[in-house]
């Protein structure tokens, strides 16, 4: 058996072991030992979450800390803060002001130096005076990122699509963008529609050429969104080329993942040629599988395929009348590299096993 003194020369076989354990139990390991103390201290700190989803509560009370009062009263000077290497603040750079400020003063005064940052930034419906705040709280973000290289430093993001264009773009690595709510007016006319769609896919062609070092990528559509278009859709598939043509630049995506329909139901959308893990749980249309069956995935590993019945159900509200929703005949389709299959579709191909 290993002696301490062996553990503590080999930190990542200690790492490794310390996987195993809560992070409670790691630190009162800390509290037992001075030997492992060092290692269980790095350990422990070396991923950050600071969201709203996990409160600072002040002791053997259910009394809240805000995360402004915790950095001023006790990470200002922790030592600790040196092996923070993911920090993740959730939805504070878009929230709080205060909160907001304590974050970047740790950030720009190095006093935390992580390799990664992960937040999430929604579109929230706030005033004009909060929404300035929320915005520069981005911006300054934005600054500090522009001053890290891309080597040590990137972003895993979860943005409203108007919002990402405040984050440094080239430094994130992992993109999840939450679809924009159309207007009302936009819902109501299948013309309309038509040219949002069109306006979204250029928005997000833009964001997507500026994410030069993206290797994930996933969109997701509220249900809400689905169910608010209570109309016939049918755009034309030319109207989100920009976005085809600049998916197929993207040289470091390896996972690609859409929930509910990227822009329309009807318009399947390659991913990057690189993608080994490809999921798509939502709605697909006839015309989906057809073009789902004429993409080449020549470095796929992993396919997760799930429509349920309900999501089948909405179809109707994107397909005009009369329009076919029978399943097609894929028995054409070969992925030679494929590993992995999870098929979770109640109505689709016969043979998409084949």
């Amino acid at each position: 058996m290993a002696s301490i003194i062996t553990l503590t020369a080999t930190p990542e076989i200690l790492d490794h072991i310390f996987e195993y354990l809560w992070k409670p139990d790691v630190w009162v390991l800390a509290l037992t030992c001075k030997s492992l103390y060092p290692a269980c201290i790095r350990f422990v700190w070396r991923n950050l979450e600071v969201t709203r989803d996990s409160p600072f509560r002040k002791p053997g009370t259910e009394c809240a800390w805000s995360l402004c009062y915790v950095i001023k009263r006790y990470w200002a000077d922790a030592s600790w803060l040196q092996y923070t290497k993911f920090l993740n603040v959730g939805r504070h750079l878009n929230s709080t002001f205060e909160d907001a400020t304590a974050l970047l003063w740790l950030l720009e005064g190095e006093k935390v130096r992580p390799n990664c940052v992960e937040l999430i930034v929604d579109s929230l419906d706030i005033d004009p005076r909060t929404k300035q705040e929320a915005d520069g709280s981005l911006l300054r973000l934005k600054r500090y990122s522009e001053s890290r290289s891309h080597v040590d430093f990137s972003i895993k993001l979860v943005s409203a699509i108007q919002l990402a264009k405040l984050i440094d773009l080239p430094k994130v690595t992992h993109l999840a963008i939450q679809c924009p709510m159309p207007t009302l007016a936009d819902r109501e006319s299948g013309m309309q529609y038509a040219l949002w769609i069109k306006g979204t896919a250029e928005d997000l062609a833009q964001i997507l050429d500026q994410t030069t070092n993206l290797k994930h990528f996933g969109w997701a559509v509220q249900r809400d969104i689905i169910t608010r278009v209570m109309h016939y859709s049918y755009p034309n598939s030319s109207s989100v080329d920009c976005v085809r043509e600049t998916l197929q630049k993207l040289k470091y995506v390896t996972s690609f993942s859409i929930h509910g329909y990227l822009l329309h139901p009807t318009i399947f959308i390659a991913p990057p040629p690189r993608t080994r893990k490809f999921t798509v749980d939502g709605i697909m249309s006839q015309e989906w599988w057809e073009g789902f069956a004429r993409c080449p995935f020549s470095e796929l590993k992993s396919l997760t395929l799930r429509m349920e019945e309900k999501n089948q159900q909405l179809l109707r509200w994107f397909l005009q009348p009369g329009n076919s929703v029978d399943p097609v005949d894929l028995k054409g389709m070969a992925v030679s590299t494929l590993e992995n299959i999870i098929c979770e579709v109640k109505k689709g191909p016969p043979n998409l096993m084949v």
